[in-house]
């Protein structure tokens, strides 16, 4: 199509003409191709990151229709996700309130339970060995844990 306009009016060699004759099987291939990398990013979406480029691209040009089964996919995803983490929540709230005396923590060894507080073992330099948590801050064995200034600092990662 370059060449069409760049040498429509200098054609001495009359290419333009035999171009414009190939130009429809081009334009056909190049939409052939087109529409199968459109067809396979849709099929070998799996990811909700996928499945949202996938929307991304083809929102306005959609031929098959085929960015509403993407949404639903994602939002399919997306509820799958909600679903595990409110779990893993309500997991770690009944771990939370099983705790007994002696069971292991995050910060160490529960030494007491009281009013929604649980005291810890875990030396913290000059602070003390023995702490008071909130319980519903209080993480399984392994996420880590850490004191700023005397104040338990919760891990991003519980």
């Amino acid at each position: 199509m370059h060449f069409i306009a760049k040498y429509q009016n200098n054609d001495p060699d009359k290419l333009v003409a035999q171009a414009e004759k190939k130009l429809p099987d081009v334009q056909a291939k190049e939409a052939a191709e087109a529409h199968a990398q459109y067809r396979n990013e849709f099929e070998s979406a799996s990811s909700a990151s996928d499945y949202q480029a996938f929307i991304n691209n083809y929102k306005n040009n959609d031929p098959d229709n085929l960015v509403p089964k993407a949404r639903q996919k994602l939002n399919s995803i997306f509820a799958k996700q909600n679903a595990e983490v409110r779990q893993a929540r309500e997991d770690l709230a009944k771990w939370q309130n099983s705790l007994q005396v002696g069971d292991d923590t995050n910060c160490g060894e529960v030494l007491e339970l009281r009013h929604g507080l649980v005291k810890v073992n875990f030396p913290v330099e000059n602070y003390g060995n023995e702490h008071w948590i909130k319980k519903g801050l209080i993480l399984r064995p392994g996420a880590g844990c850490e004191f700023v200034n005397g104040n338990y600092v919760p891990p991003n990662n519980g």
